[in-house]
């Protein structure tokens, strides 16, 4: 039987080691492949929207324009719609702590039932909190926490700012990404990284279209919920909602918060608990059922892939992880799928 023998030459070597040393370039300077990366999807986006009002003969730089400020007309909105009352209700909720735990120190349920057991095992806990103390520690802690991030928070502004403004140059040519990709591409692998992007931005404008979609759905299905309970700002929380639910995982829970603060305020401890398991709900479908389902027949991937590459992402890279997921698997399936086809032509020849 005769045994097949590896060659390992000065090639192959040199080889594995430059992909190794590339691999760990990526790693150590992760932040500048981010902002590339979303600088390009950025761009992508923008010219989308660019070639839309392109029809209607809108030059070019004034859609871009446009669509920055529009960006920026929607993050102001909902700061201006809600923040103020949102900081005073917050400071109503925790004026009336106090009053709170009190009222469960002097509640006394029913010990045949089981929530009854609950609550008196919570009444009993209850008991041992000093407020004067638990107030200084939320003080303490908020204070703690903002220095410890401020560094993070500030760097994370940068970055954004950073892609915006890439982002812009490269969209004020048609072919901008094309040339941004020709610069940065080796010229053996050019002209496939090219159409490699053409077919990934097809999918990517069709990605971020499923994206909207999951967003409406959410925002309004938030929007009746909070009508239905009579909640303040109701139309401002369920836009912040489908705004959040552009970034994945937590997106639906964050524009929880300001809701809880207003439940809280109008209906109590009970209001609030019923509006975070209408939140926690909404965000499990949108998570497990609406996001995959839709983004999926948008971009043609299996459920499973979509729901696999997000906590994979996650899992791997956090939140930035989980942002770039679908991207990424797009591009890596794309890859796959060339790959197969070079496979089959192969074998026929």
């Amino acid at each position: 039987m005769p045994i097949n023998k590896i060659e390992i030459t000065d090639k192959t070597i040199l080889r594995t080691i430059f992909w190794v040393l590339l691999f760990v370039a990526l790693f150590y300077f992760r932040s500048i492949v981010l902002v590339l990366f979303f600088s390009v999807l950025l761009a992508s986006i923008v010219n989308r929207f660019a070639s839309v009002l392109k029809r209607i003969k809108i030059p070019r730089v004034v859609s871009i324009v446009l669509f920055y400020l529009f960006s920026l007309g929607l993050i102001i909105f909902v700061g201006y719609s809600f923040l103020p009352a949102g900081v005073k209700y917050a400071g109503s909720i925790l004026s009336s702590l106090p009053d709170l735990l009190n009222s469960f120190k002097a509640y006394s349920p029913v010990p045949s039932t089981w929530y009854g057991d609950f609550l008196s095992y919570l009444s009993n806990s209850v008991q041992a909190i000093d407020v004067n103390e638990l107030s200084s520690q939320i003080k303490d802690w908020i204070f703690n926490t903002s220095v410890a991030n401020s560094s993070s928070f500030i760097i994370t502004l940068v970055h954004i700012f950073i892609t915006v403004v890439v982002s812009f140059y490269i969209s004020l040519s048609e072919e901008g990404v094309q040339n941004f990709l020709r610069l940065v591409t080796p010229k053996k692998y050019e002209e496939y990284i090219i159409t490699l992007f053409e077919r990934v931005d097809k999918k990517m404008s069709s990605w971020f279209l499923g994206q909207i979609l999951v967003a409406f759905i959410v925002a309004l299905t938030i929007y009746i919920v909070l009508l239905a309970f009579k909640i303040p700002f109701a139309l401002p929380i369920a836009f912040l909602a489908g705004v959040f639910e552009l970034l994945p995982l937590l997106g639906t829970m964050l524009a929880a918060v300001p809701a809880l603060f207003f439940a809280w305020n109008m209906g109590g401890l009970s209001l609030a608990i019923l509006i975070l398991i209408a939140f926690f709900l909404i965000s499990q479908l949108s998570s497990y059922f609406f996001y995959p389902k839709i983004v999926g027949k948008f971009i043609n991937m299996p459920t499973v892939v979509i729901i696999i590459a997000i906590f994979a992402g996650a899992e791997i890279g956090g939140f930035w992880g989980a942002l770039i997921a679908i991207p990424l698997t797009t591009i890596i399936m794309e890859i796959l799928s060339d790959f197969n086809e070079y496979k089959k032509l192969d074998k026929n020849i």
